[in-house]
């Protein structure tokens, strides 16, 4: 621990070294919280600064990911999680997760290399597989799936109504007014710059529906355009528990298999307990991506 604090604050590797001035100047019984958010604040700056080194590297994904990460960058304490992870019980949450981690990376064309069906290319060449028919060859990125790309933008329009009352609610700029970069941004649930700290909770609560919910319409309409191009994996059960009424094929069994007429007790899954015994010979089949 005293290693850590030392990487964080370089000033306590000498005992005698006095503390910051306004933990200094706290209450004696506020001065650990006050010190904890000193340390949080020096973890948020070293991380930065680890993140902006890679706006020196080619276009990447790496390079993309801190660019809009950061975009908020003297606003956001990096040491709190995103808003969108706060919201309990969000419809959709899961899909707007998936989004933004690249899980279904079908949508976001640059993302592609992940599925290993082809030798990786070079960002610059992951280009939009809808626009090659049209005479277009541009990068299938964030910015060009939701704002730009013929095929896809109108998943966007969609959701006009739903985003400017949105900016009305929170008192934001009208949604007319932002521009491709910033609306990309907004979307998967980053917070825009002019919402004020006081207003973050009204931003967690009204914003975070609206996004999952665009999340789930874009994957929904890609996989519509390339039904045959979807790659998900075994936790598309779990996306139905977060809001999701996707319409999934069923799992076919094996010949000579049939599924248990019931879960087993809670005891049958305890290590050594004599009630396991009750599963000796009975399997578990897992939903392998594509193959069912």
């Amino acid at each position: 621990m005293q290693t850590a604090i030392c990487h964080v604050d370089p000033a306590r590797r000498d005992p005698a070294s006095p503390l910051p001035h306004n933990i200094s100047l706290a209450n004696p019984l506020n001065k650990e919280k006050s010190y904890k958010k000193y340390l949080e604040s020096q973890c948020s700056d070293q991380w930065r600064k680890h993140l902006e080194l890679t706006f020196s590297n080619p276009p990447g994904r790496v390079r993309a990911y801190v660019h809009w990460y950061l975009h908020n960058k003297h606003k956001r304490s990096m040491y709190k999680p995103a808003p969108y992870f706060t919201h309990q019980c969000c419809p959709y949450q899961l899909e707007l997760l998936r989004i933004r981690t690249e899980h279904t990376m079908h949508i976001i064309h640059s993302h592609l290399h992940y599925a290993f069906r082809h030798a990786r290319a070079d960002y610059k060449d992951r280009v939009c597989l809808h626009c090659p028919a049209a005479g277009i060859t541009v990068l299938g990125d964030e910015i060009h799936i939701i704002c730009h790309c013929p095929a896809t933008k109108l998943v966007l329009a969609q959701f006009i109504d739903k985003f400017q009352g949105l900016a009305r609610l929170l008192d934001l700029p009208p949604f007319a007014s932002f521009t491709p970069d910033e609306v990309t941004r907004l979307v998967p649930g980053n917070v825009p710059p002019p919402v004020l700290t006081k207003e973050l909770n009204g931003w967690i609560t009204e914003a975070t529906p609206i996004c999952g919910e665009f999340a789930h319409a874009l994957r929904m309409h890609v996989t519509s355009l390339h039904p045959f191009a979807v790659d998900l994996s075994s936790d598309d059960d779990a996306a139905l528990s977060s809001g999701s009424n996707d319409d999934f094929s069923p799992i076919l069994l094996p010949p000579g298999f049939q599924p248990a007429s019931a879960p087993p007790h809670g005891n049958m899954l305890v290590p050594f307990h004599p009630a396991g015994y009750q599963m000796l010979g009975q399997h578990i089949l897992f939903k392998r991506p594509t193959y069912g």
